[in-house]
This record gives C-alpha cells, structure tokens and sequence, in this order.
C-alpha cells in the first residue's frame, strides 16, 4: 500500500487504541491505515516504549511540512546586481529571467525576482517604481449603437487576407492614435505584427487629414502591406491613404479590441511613458524618438526574447507561430 499522511481522526484513533494496549495489526484490523503506515507514525511522531499523543503528534507532523516548504533564499549578490541593472534599463522580471537564460546567465525565476523588489520596497527601497503598472479602467457602454457615425467604403477585418492572421510577414501593421489632454492633440502610432516595431508620429489635431498625413509620413519608404485600425473618425481618409501607400485597409469590428492584440498592448506598453492627459504639445520630437527606440529595443518574450529591430531589419528570423 502506498504511504499517505494520517488525519487527525485517524491518530486519536490510533492514541485510543493504544491505550486499550491493542497491538499495531489489530490496530490496522480496526482500521483504515496499514501496519506499516501506523508503525511509521509511532516512530517519527510518538515518544517512544509505545506512549504516543495524538494531539502533539499533529502538531509535529505540521511542522514538519511547513519546514519543508521553505525554500532556501539561493539570491547571489551577482544576481541582485544583475536585477537592479535591468530593472533600471525598464525590463520587467519576466524579461529578465527570460533574456538571462537565453543568454545563458545565472538567473532565479519570475517570482523570485517580484520577491526581491517587494523585499526592496518593504525595506525603503524603490525599485518597484519601475514595475510596470496596469491600471485597466472599464469603461461602461450605454448603448451597443454606435452614435459616432459612420465611415464610409469601409472594409471589414474579416475580409483582409489570411496571410495577416500569420503573422509571418513584415509589413502587416495595425494603427491607433493615443489622445491627450482635452482631446486636443495626440500621437499615431503603427505596430508591425509580426516584429512589434513600433512608429509613433505627432498628431496637433485628431482630425481625419492630419492622421492621413502623419501616417503616409511614417509608413513611406518602409515595407507595408495592409492596416488594421479601429473605427475611429481620425481613418476617414482611408481610402486616400490605401491609395498613397498601394496597401489594403481594413477595420476591426467596433469594440472589439481583441482583434488587434498587438495594438492594445503596444499602447499599454506607451502609456508608461505618456500617461493619460499629457498635454503633448508640452512633449518634444525627441522624447517621442525616444520612446520609440526604448520600445524597439525592449526583448519580447513572443518573439524568443529578440528584439523588434532585430526581426523588422532581418538580422534575426521571425519565430514561428507568434503570440500577441
């Protein structure tokens, strides 16, 4: 039979028969546990010369399992370096633990690394200030009927070619603006699927001829297929933009946003920098530049822990079967 832990019933059972001076195979003939289950309890948890109380028996054999369950602390000082340095660079422990084995460096695992920051923070510290914050706020739909209007000659998300689904090709992007304070200004930005890279341009006004201006600015020159956006007013101008570019454009479903993954979580990943309500006429051409590099040069988990460059210039192949 194999070996189980007695339950409490079971080992008060077991003290009562004892003190009925039974031996341990009647004790065994009475009840569930075997002989040699019982016989190892009296060794491990009794007093020994057959005097054995339940209740302190219990209380062993819990402390026992709680003390095996504590892992030894196995942080090296190389290792706590080694996270503050990535921590600072803006890599979340995940990152770390994944880029640190692929580069073949000594690393403990996701949570270990969440245990030292919080450790660090307990301790004063404030490491944890560069943890990527995820506050998602709901916002409550009123009505399922769009009162936004409609953009016209619109082509649907379920019609764009397969291939985009892939995600094996360079140049399958989806396009977003992020607006700022009072509605006033914005940014554009463009995620390619299958790399992650990511071009942000400046928008002054969140109108319909300046998005087709900045988005035919960034996307000239650069290998691009189709675009994937959502059913803003600002893509009004789509089939001026299809036609500059020699692209197909298509349109997700209204609020259906798990249909561009890559661009809900390229957006997330910007509001780290630019959070809600920054007035970007307070914000330079350079620190936007900025953003964009820090982006590009983040590691991916999705794409084996490359870097978007990497893949968007070719200097590393694309994974297969790529997640969002």
């Amino acid at each position: 039979m194999a070996y189980r832990h007695l339950c409490s019933e079971e080992k008060y059972a077991i003290a009562a028969y004892l003190n009925l001076g039974m031996s341990i195979r009647e004790i065994a003939r009475h009840s569930q546990p075997s002989p040699s289950t019982i016989s190892r309890e009296l060794r491990r948890n009794g007093s020994g010369s057959r005097r054995y109380d339940a209740q302190c028996a219990d209380q062993r054999a819990h402390k026992r399992r709680r003390d095996a369950s504590k892992r030894p602390w196995k942080l090296t000082p190389r290792m706590c370096r080694e996270i503050h340095r990535r921590l600072e660079w803006e890599h979340t422990p995940e990152m770390i633990a994944g880029c640190c084995r692929v580069e073949g460096i000594e690393m403990v695992s996701t949570e270990w690394i969440y245990q030292v920051v919080y450790r660090e923070k307990e301790a004063g510290g404030a490491l944890w200030r560069f943890l990527p914050q995820h506050r998602k706020q709901r916002t409550k739909r009123c009505s399922t009927r769009s009162r936004r209007g409609m953009i016209s000659n619109r082509v649907s998300i379920h019609e764009r070619p397969c291939v985009v689904e892939e995600r094996s090709r360079i140049g399958d992007v989806e396009a977003d603006t992020i607006i700022g304070r009072g509605r006033r200004n914005g940014l554009l930005r463009v995620v390619d699927r299958c790399s992650r890279y990511v071009q942000i341009g400046r928008l002054d006004r969140v109108a319909a001829e300046e998005t087709r201006v900045a988005i035919t600015r960034l996307l000239k020159g650069h290998p691009v297929e189709t675009i994937t956006t959502d059913n803003g007013k600002e893509f009004a101008l789509h089939h001026l933009i299809a036609k500059e570019l020699g692209i197909e454009f298509s349109f997700a479903d209204p609020y259906r946003s798990s249909q561009r993954g890559t661009n809900e979580q390229t957006n997330g990943l910007i509001r780290r920098y630019f959070r809600k309500g920054t007035d970007f006429n307070r914000v330079s051409d350079v620190e936007i530049e900025m953003v964009a590099h820090r982006l590009n040069n983040r590691p991916r988990k999705c794409l084996g822990w490359k870097r978007p460059w990497e893949i968007y210039c070719g200097k590393a192949p694309p994974p297969v079967a790529l997640q969002t």
